[in-house]
């Protein structure tokens, strides 16, 4: 390749733009980062899987298929677009044959942002704050409650009212400070929430400044308090403190202060006095005074003097003594905003072209590795996505339990669902009356069996079993006096035989009773034909219950006779009405409505065996699912009797509601606004062609999960409220938490769902196991023999998805084949790698618990051996 020709392809790579190219051949581009994701243009590839970066040295972008290794700068890309070879390439780009036509577009759809939050003092006849309520985020991300605070300070307003509350909880031995504050998000009703007040934050000890001569100001509440304690009986000054720490004095108001006479008393550690003198420049005060703590030891405060048993004569001396005017610096202005450079890349390149040493076969400088354990993880439950006293059980449970609230929070919601009679309706459009829904869901807890789904389910439909234990009891009655009625029916049928026998024309023919109407609430390891006889005596649907759907999905047509489709039949279940099931042996019997929600759990490994196997008939896509992390400890308090309680009768009132006479439920205006924004978006989630066709599937089962959700949450909010469903509209609070609760949570878990499950391989799975030996075992060269040690499914798999993973982890910056190293198998894979060095730095954590986890696992093996 001469020199021209070389810089003809350094001009293209400057001038033409590689994401204009792919959008002109119909390649769809999703932000990601200061980058995008594509589908791959080299294989057939349902899921993106191809990444789109600006390099670090080179002038323009490259892009990086991690499933098929396809990699190249646009002339690559273009060869590839078109069959052309790089001498043509060179010369269509350079011409007009290429102008950059956007067939294909860019989305970045931003997540839904929750309503501003408004804080204000609460009333006087507002709830306890419920301190036991604070969870703490672990590094492995689980959640754990923390219990009771060790201390709280209140935050009062000028005249002396409460108004929010710090409290400071300890975690393995760590402070760890939290706000309590009242107030309310949009429309919502205000209740206690775990957050600091918006900026600017008000102070600790406003009800003192008012009155007082001086301002003495501490970092925090706890040592404003120490030194009111210390000046007790001295009411010219007033103790005052922040919130949120030493980095907290920016988010605080400090306009209270204005013109007094002011006293700074820094901790003596570098935090405490650099944020101190950030008050000096922020207060406007009329003098300003330095309390010199330099000679006390380090990080000594007012909370240490109070504890070293300081009275008020000494505190006094000492301010006397170490007190001298301050002249604060001016604070330094803001900087003008700069122009944006190039976007930076959202993914490492590939390693770069090296050429070893024989004496130091390392590179110089390795390449920073890609985090290839940065999976996407769902979010979990915030309050914000559910009807009030779910979120207060949800997460008073969760915390008692040690389980993921989100494993507490569908079942609760299906739970819900499934007591509401199927007669009321919600009619989503307002000009037609022909499409209406129930409250009929199905949803699927998807975890492994250290996640605790199932206890977590049974502490969900407790309420429900309890409501179907009194509905058989119920039976048993209704029954006996059915058979008292068929007993008197067959002596007045025989009257009546005997009469017509003789003749006798005023014999009136006997009425044969019916059989009441029997509900029942839940069914569990049911079949077809069992649920044909629980639901032929009843008008409303019921709950079916499963602990691991893989039996469900495993038999669903064991049973059937005669051609029957179970499927279908489970299929019709979801739609609801009037169904004639016909069964050779067992006859035909009609079911005035053939409903049923569904919720069940089942691990992800059996899920991806099913999935496989699953026919396109949208029975999958028809569930809600959910990812549930695995188990924690509980903060060992007892359940909140009072969320518990407030629980089980919202589910008691909603069974308890019978059906009105006057007609549907129909959302407000507002919220009608809201359910059109959804199903909008729906579609055009569906028209990018990334998404899967499984996901597409489920997306378009959006428009009646909404409304069915609407109404669930609706009857939720009136049972709480005691108010009929039917006697109001679904208000526009409703319609932005059912918002809310599918696009902030179910799209983020059916995104990872359709990915992982349905459209997953072991990949991912070979890739992770790999590594995780390669830092646990601190390899810094790496064998094929040592993978086969280490990670023993390597052996079982084939010689293509070896080179896979090894490509991938050769494009993550993670390995590199060693100079000279011999070459194995079809796939010339090489027998040796050096390993990026900085990986056992970055993922020290990570190599520990991998090693821990590896002995143990070791230990009990050898235990199971010598028993």
């Amino acid at each position: 390749m001469n020199a021209d020709f070389k810089a003809r392809i350094a001009r293209i790579r400057e001038t033409v733009s590689l994401p204009d190219l792919l959008l002109s051949y119909g390649t769809t581009l999703r932000q990601s980062g200061n980058g995008y994701i594509a589908k791959c243009i080299s294989h057939d590839d349902n899921n993106p899987s191809m990444s789109v970066y600006r390099a670090a040295n080179f002038n323009g972008f490259l892009c990086i298929c991690h499933a098929c290794s396809f990699k190249g700068d646009i002339i690559d890309v273009y060869e590839k677009l078109t069959g052309t070879d790089t001498a043509e390439a060179v010369a269509a780009l350079e011409g007009s044959e290429y102008e950059g036509r956007n067939y294909a577009v860019i989305k970045d759809e931003p997540p839904l942002k929750a309503a501003r939050r408004e804080v204000f003092p609460p009333p006087d006849d507002a709830p306890a704050v419920p301190w036991k309520r604070a969870m703490f985020r672990t590094a492995d991300d689980q959640w754990i409650g923390m219990g009771d605070p060790v201390a709280t300070w209140c935050y009062r307003t000028p005249d002396g009212k409460p108004w929010y509350y710090e409290a400071r909880y300890e975690v393995d031995g760590k402070k760890q400070p939290r706000c309590w504050t009242w107030g309310k998000r949009g429309s919502q009703p205000a209740r206690w929430e775990l957050a600091f007040p918006p900026a600017p934050r008000p102070l600790y000890g406003l009800d003192e400044i008012a009155d007082a001569l001086q301002v003495l100001v501490c970092e925090g509440p706890r040592k404003a308090e120490a030194a009111r304690k210390m000046l007790d009986g001295v009411t010219s000054v007033a103790c005052v403190g922040w919130a949120g720490g030493a980095n907290g004095v920016k988010h605080s108001d400090w306009s209270p202060l204005a013109g007094k006479s002011i006293l700074l008393m820094p901790d003596n550690d570098s935090p405490g006095i650099a944020a101190m003198k950030e008050v000096g420049m922020r207060v406007s005060a009329g003098s300003l005074f330095w309390i010199e703590t330099a000679a006390m030891p380090e990080s000594w405060d007012t909370a240490d003097a109070l504890a070293e048993g300081w009275d008020r004569d000494k505190f006094v001396a000492f301010l006397k003594a170490n007190k001298s005017e301050y002249d604060a610096p001016k604070p330094k202005p803001e900087p003008e905003p700069t122009p944006s450079g190039p976007p930076e890349i959202p993914f490492p390149p590939p390693p770069m072209d090296y050429i070893p040493d024989d004496n130091n076969p390392y590179p110089t400088e390795w390449p920073e590795p890609m985090d290839i354990f940065d999976e996407v993880t769902p979010p979990q439950v915030k309050e914000y996505m559910l009807p009030e006293c779910i979120a207060d059980w949800c997460m008073d449970t969760a915390g008692v339990m040690g389980v993921d609230p989100v494993l507490l929070a569908l079942p609760a919601i299906v739970a819900a669902a499934s007591m509401l009679h199927d007669e009321i309706q919600v009619q989503p459009v307002h000009n037609d009356p022909s499409w209406r829904e129930s409250a009929r869901l199905w949803g699927a807890t998807i975890g492994a069996a250290s996640s605790m789904k199932t206890p977590a389910m049974n502490r969900a439909l407790v309420i429900v079993k309890k409501i179907d234990a009194e509905c058989n009891e119920k039976e048993g009655k209704l029954r006996y006096e059915y058979s008292l009625l068929e007993k008197a029916h067959k002596t007045q049928e025989s009257a009546y035989v005997d009469k017509v026998a003789k003749g006798d024309k005023t014999a009136q023919m006997p009425v044969k009773p019916e059989l009441p109407t029997i509900y029942r609430a839940i069914a569990q390891d049911f079949t077809i034909e069992a649920l044909r006889d629980i639901l032929k005596h009843s008008t409303r649907g019921i709950l079916a219950e499963r602990d691991e759907l893989s039996g469900w999905f495993g038999s669903m047509d064991a049973y059937k006779r005669g051609g029957g489709s179970d499927r279908a039949a489970w299929l019709e279940t979801y739609n609801g009405g009037s169904r004639r099931i016909d069964r050779v042996g067992s006859g035909s019997v009609f079911v005035k409505n053939w409903s049923a929600c569904i919720i069940g759990g089942i691990q992800p490994d059996t899920m991806r065996q099913i999935a496989g196997d699953l026919q396109e008939d949208g029975l999958l896509q028809r569930f809600m699912v959910v990812y549930g992390r695995s188990q924690i400890k509980g903060n060992k308090q007892a359940p909140n009797k009072q969320i518990n309680e407030r629980y089980r009768e919202v589910i008691r009132q909603i069974w308890d509601i019978q059906p009105a006479d006057h007609g549907t439920v129909h959302f407000s205006e507002a919220a009608q606004a809201i359910r059109e924004s959804v199903a909008d978006y729906a579609f055009e989630l569906i028209g990018l062609d990334f998404i899967s066709t499984a996901m597409t599937a489920h997306l378009g089962k959006w428009g009646g999960l909404f409304a069915r959700l609407a109404l669930t949450f609706h009857a939720i909010d009136c049972a709480d409220k005691r108010v009929h469903p039917q006697s109001c509209e679904i208000s526009e609070e409703t319609a932005k938490t059912v918002k809310a609760f599918m696009i902030d949570l179910l799209l983020p878990h059916a995104a990872s769902f359709y990915l992982d499950i349905v459209g997953g391989s072991q990949l991912t799975k070979q890739v992770n196991g790999v590594a995780n030996l390669i830092i646990a075992k601190k390899y810094g060269e790496l064998t094929l023999s040592d993978i086969n040690k280490g990670w023993p499914s390597w052996k079982n798999i084939s010689d293509q998805l070896q080179a896979a993973v090894i490509n991938r982890l050769i494009d993550s910056n993670w390995i590199i084949p060693a100079p000279g190293a011999r070459t194995y198998n079809k796939r010339q894979l090489a027998t040796r790698y050096l390993v990026n060095p900085t990986l056992h730095d970055v993922h020290a954590v990570r190599a520990e618990k991998e090693r821990d986890r590896q002995l143990r696992a070791d230990e009990i093996y050898k235990d199971v051996q010598n028993r």
